[in-house]
């Protein structure tokens, strides 16, 4: 389990196992020689952006919009047992499953954790931590290796405030949710 969770940490990190692979960088060399090696980043915004095409919760942007947010979002990889977010700590963004299943907890009076939901595919959490100075209401666990797309908060924000339509839908999604809580 240990090894497991180095790879996934490794993996969200664009880290690069050492093994006797080929990878080309490009370097002006114009500047000095780089402190670092830069990462060799996959390039996936095409697949970024078909990916929040397909969602439900994004219908009422433009595509251009669609592309502009491809570019600030991006791929996160857990695996099975790993806490993406946490009950009480501020969240990143907004999260949306790519691929593989995540539970949503929260804690009772007592301090036990019920799961309240399992989330998949398509699915999206995160929205009630958005706003500047909430935490996370919930807890956010991975019950088997997922693939998340997280959308930066001030990116989501800035929809909210620049699309109407978004903001009216969000808003419901919202209200719907903690309801459901």
């Amino acid at each position: 389990e240990f090894i497991t969770r180095i790879y996934y940490l490794a993996k969200r990190h664009n880290f690069t196992i050492p093994y006797p692979i080929e990878i080309a960088y490009e370097y002006d060399g114009k500047d000095g020689i780089p402190n670092k090696i830069p990462n060799a980043k996959e390039n996936r915004l095409q697949e970024m952006a078909d990916f929040l095409r397909s969602l439900p919760y994004l219908l009422s942007l433009e595509d251009t919009k669609i592309n502009q947010l491809a570019t600030k979002a991006k791929f996160l990889s857990y695996g099975s047992n790993e806490f993406i977010v946490q009950q009480g700590l501020d969240d990143e963004g907004l999260y949306f499953i790519y691929t593989g299943k995540v539970g949503i907890e929260t804690k009772t009076r007592q301090g036990d954790n019920r799961e309240v939901s399992s989330l998949s595919s398509g699915d999206i959490f995160g929205e009630l931590a958005i706003f500047p100075g909430e935490v996370s209401p919930i807890t956010a666990v991975v019950q088997q290796a997922a693939e998340i797309v997280l959308i930066p908060d001030k990116d989501v924000m800035q929809l909210i405030e620049s699309n109407a339509q978004f903001s009216l839908e969000f808003s419901q999604f919202i209200e719907q949710r903690r309801k459901a809580m």
